[in-house]
């Protein structure tokens, strides 16, 4: 029997009426014209209905074990994709490696991370909504009733790749009490004292160091107007770290043409800034955090990343929390996450 038949005969049988699949004509549930299986799981959201004043929901893309049967105990792991990656199609690719033998035996729930101004980052945010309580409030009880009854932290994990990344490790360090682990591939700036080349804390001009000289990322100089890649995730920040302009749309870092940093912005990011959180109650979050972060960049990253990485990692060490991460000369980021799955599934305690 495949996981969607299966997924099917489930929701049938449970009572939790606000949970639906239903067929692919209505975009619930999606199912490749070659007969991979990936299931579109949609639910309310109380949290983001509040704060939006009207009806909204949160949805995933489940990828289950061709042999899963139900009420069968899972290890789960809530992937964020980085900005710019489709999650329907990525856990259609990954139903198909699960399919083929080649996936670990875990639950797999890829999270939609797509906002109103790029990737809203599962925080809670003036621009973009409450995703991270619409997460874990709403989502997470909700799916995993459908998965088995008793749900439980030490077998759920939470991983992402770039903005994912950084989104995944801040999940673990706010809500410790949900994850037991968090796994980031190639994160975004995991500490504001180097974003993206730039010292937010210390810095007035985002082009240019405390003393004048230009900003380098990889040997390059950043783009004026960041109209490129790095204009996209700088924006995603804007939107889900930063304060709310007067016409409604997220207020800038800096200024665009000049680089004039501007300070409430600067001072948001700093609030929600993952090393920021460490520096701050690192002693009394070490208990909860000990083993359970894990990264991964790849050195002379060209946006920076593996040096922030590091700095974090600095952090991590003057609170006592014992984490693994490296910044290799090279590695594989598909091959890396799939590793972090296998270890997930290979360690998720009873």
């Amino acid at each position: 029997m495949r996981p969607l038949t299966l997924f099917l005969i489930l929701i049938a049988a449970s009572c939790a009426a606000p949970v639906r699949l239903q067929t692919r004509e209505s975009a619930t549930a999606h199912v490749p014209n070659d007969g991979r299986l990936s299931v579109h799981f949609q639910t309310s959201s109380p949290a983001l209905s509040r704060a939006s004043g009207r009806a909204r929901g949160v949805s995933a893309e489940v990828v289950l074990p061709p042999d899963w049967t139900p009420g069968q105990q899972l290890p789960v792991c809530y992937h964020i994709p980085d900005l710019g990656e489709d999650p329907v199609a990525l856990a259609e690719a990954l139903a198909a490696r699960a399919e083929a033998g080649e996936f670990p035996h875990l639950a797999l729930v890829v999270l939609d991370p797509r906002g109103i101004h790029g990737h809203h980052a599962f925080v809670d945010s003036v621009n973009e909504g409450p995703h991270g309580e619409a997460l874990i409030a709403d989502l997470i009880p909700k799916i995993e009733s459908q998965l088995y009854d008793g749900k439980s932290a030490a077998r759920r994990f939470v991983s992402g790749r770039g903005l994912g990344g950084w989104s995944a490790i801040r999940l673990q360090i706010e809500y410790s009490h949900a994850f037991d682990a968090a796994y980031a591939v190639e994160p975004d700036p995991l500490d504001m004292r180097s974003f993206y080349g730039a010292d937010l804390a210390r810095a007035k001009n985002f082009y240019r160091d405390p003393r004048g000289e230009p900003v380098r990322l990889g040997g390059r100089r950043l783009a004026s107007r960041c109209e490129d890649e790095l204009g996209g995730r700088i924006a995603s920040y804007e939107s889900a770290l930063g304060p709310r302009n007067d016409d409604g749309r997220p207020m800038p870092l800096f200024e665009r043409a000049s680089g004039e940093l501007h300070k409430d912005v600067v001072a948001a990011f700093v609030r929600q800034d993952p090393a920021a959180r460490i520096r701050e109650r690192g002693t009394s979050l070490a208990p909860r955090l000990v083993g359970k972060i894990h990264a991964i960049a790849r050195r002379d990253d060209s946006l920076g990343r593996d040096t922030s990485l590091r700095e974090f990692q600095q952090e991590l060490m003057v609170a006592g929390i014992d984490s693994t991460v490296r910044t290799p000369q090279d590695f594989d980021p598909e091959a890396s996450l799939m590793a972090s799955w296998a270890t997930m599934a290979g360690t998720a305690r009873p």
